[in-house]
């Protein structure tokens, strides 16, 4: 029996090949001009946690991989409005670099979504040629140098400096809290949320 099971296992990049084969992909820039021109009803990010910590796409919606058939089933508890609202709205998957985000547009496929497809290059080539819209916050809070000032700071366009004060001012990730304080409060408090948005 173990000798059947070993001819018949698969490896990850084996996995993700076949996978390639059923579910549609987009380029980076393809996603961007989609996001931009408002034809997208979700974008999703199926990485972990801490990667998504570390930087995201703005507007994106975290559903780490291992939870996304419990969030995208609008019978259990953990569901995702975000998504669950969404099942014939055009939905694009990124994840680090594509291969996660293959797998889990196949999963919400097979879950009854019509119009998914996976990013290719995912968040890593997202970073590279198009730079994240928002960048490492190494600035500080204060009287005088406020969160406007701040996003136009960034070498960014007037609508992207938009997107990533929203961003900033209404994001908040499990287990962590956006506290806001003022100037007058808190003369010398970092941004509060650490890497980028």
């Amino acid at each position: 029996m173990s000798s059947q099971n070993s001819e018949q296992a698969k490896s990850a990049s084996q996995i993700v090949a076949e996978t390639r084969k059923t579910v549609s992909e987009i380029t980076v820039s393809q996603a961007k001009e989609e996001l931009d021109q408002g034809q997208v009803g979700l974008l999703l990010d199926v990485r972990e946690p801490a990667e998504w910590e570390k930087g995201h796409i703005p507007e994106a919606v975290l559903a780490p991989r291992g939870m996304l058939e419990w969030y995208a089933d609008p019978a259990t508890p953990y569901t995702k409005a975000e998504l669950t609202t969404k099942k014939d709205a055009r939905i694009i998957v990124a994840c680090a670099s594509g291969g996660r985000s293959l797998l889990a547009a196949q999963t919400l496929q097979s879950m009854g979504y019509t119009n998914v497809v996976s990013m290719t290059g995912g968040f890593n080539e997202w970073s590279r040629f198009l730079k994240p819209p928002c960048k490492a916050a190494s600035k500080i809070l204060s009287p005088t140098f406020g969160m406007a000032s701040f996003f136009s700071s960034l070498p960014l366009s007037s609508s992207e400096q938009a997107m990533c004060q929203r961003s900033h001012e209404s994001v908040a990730a499990p287990g962590r809290a956006i506290v806001r304080r003022t100037a007058s409060t808190a003369p010398h408090l970092p941004l509060g949320l650490p890497g980028t948005c």
